[in-house]
């Protein structure tokens, strides 16, 4: 609802600060993301490279479009995996 005073212009250069989502994931996070892994097990296939990671510094990362893609990949694979038996 608009403020008095206030125009639509106005309310839609307000920031969205609510509906901002990160794009780069810790482990507990990535973990929930990917269906509820448990998180050493997110951790150790980042760290085997079987998930893409981003390290800065000490930090592991998830960076939550290369997990799109992962995913995706990961279906593609099974959808032919299942067509070929």
């Amino acid at each position: 609802m608009l403020e008095p005073n206030q125009t639509t212009t106005d309310r839609q250069e307000q920031p969205a600060t609510d509906s901002v989502q990160p794009r780069l994931l810790k482990v507990e996070e990535a973990s929930r993301y990917l269906g509820g892994l448990h998180p050493d097990t997110v951790y150790e296939m980042g760290r085997l490279g079987e998930i893409p990671v981003v390290k800065l510094k000490r930090a592991v990362l998830f960076d939550v479009r290369e997990l799109d893609r992962w995913i995706d990949k990961k279906l593609a694979e099974s959808k032919n995996e299942n067509l070929s038996s």
